[in-house]
Formats: structure tokens, sequence, C-alpha cells
């Protein structure tokens, strides 16, 4: 990602403020907050995210609000 802006690694933290790999998961997360949001389920929400498997989608997932994708999927309903 960091090429793809012209960016070395360290410039890319330099200018983002955060890893490329740490800007893709935040970027991965809020997109699932929203297809979570508007009912889609957690296994279709994490292959449309180019994850391997529901479990690795939800791994990553709670981490960042950290509540599994099911449970926050159901406090976003409330």
């Amino acid at each position: 990602m960091a090429a793809k802006a012209g960016l070395s690694r360290a410039s890319f933290r330099d200018v983002v403020g955060q890893t490329p790999n740490d800007y893709l998961t935040g970027w991965r997360v809020t997109v699932a907050q929203e297809r979570l949001r508007a009912g889609d389920s957690v296994g279709r929400t994490g292959n449309a995210l180019g994850y391997s498997s529901a479990a690795a989608f939800s791994r990553t997932f709670a981490q960042r609000p950290g509540q599994s994708p099911r449970q926050w999927a159901t406090e976003a309903a409330r």
C-alpha cells in the first residue's frame, strides 16, 4: 500500500500516522461495521473484505472495537 502511494513504509507512517497494515485493518473494520449495521452476516462480511474465514475476520475485528462482530452488531442494532 505504501508503494502504491509512492511512499516508503516509514514515510507512510509519518504522513498517515499508522503503519500501512494498521491503516488497512482500520479501514476494513469500518467497512465491516457498515455492512454489519446493514444486516449482512459475519461470514459474508469477512468474505467480502478478503478474509480467508469467518474466524480470521472475527479475530481481527475484535482487536479494534474490543467485541466480536456478532456482539458489535447486536449492540449497534439497539
